[in-house]
């Protein structure tokens, strides 16, 4: 009974691992187009958080946003969700800026978004891939 619980719970743990590496690594090494400042938090436990919601977002966020984009999906040939997976990064802008948690981050201009967007669409693909 407890087996399925453990697995979601190590999936969980591994994806906002793997978010928060990534969010990391988009800070540290691209901190004119993404950039983060907490105020609050030391450096670990604010990428932790970011993670959790950028998971949230990732994950909740974006599947019932592409239940309701489905028609719209499919007239153009699955390339909506490219639009969708810009909007969600914009979305994960506002949900940290706004959430009262003292961290502020900025993402950058649409083409940037896009790059974002494609590399986070692809860390998701491969989490999904990897069974735990």
């Amino acid at each position: 009974m407890w087996k399925w619980l453990f697995r979601i719970l190590k999936s969980l743990l591994f994806s906002v691992l793997i978010y928060g590496i990534y969010l990391f690594l988009l800070h540290q090494y691209t901190d004119w187009r993404f950039w983060v400042e907490a105020t609050e938090y030391d450096i670990f436990l604010t990428f932790i958080l970011l993670a959790i919601l950028f998971w949230i977002v990732n994950g909740i966020v974006k599947w019932v946003l592409k239940f309701l984009s489905l028609p719209l999906t499919y007239l153009t040939f699955g390339s909506f969700t490219m639009v969708l997976n810009v909007v969600l990064m914009y979305i994960f802008e506002y949900i940290v800026n706004w959430s009262g948690l003292w961290i502020v981050v900025h993402i950058g201009n649409i083409v940037q978004v896009v790059l974002m967007s494609l590399v986070s669409s692809f860390i998701a693909f491969l989490i999904r891939k990897i069974k735990l």
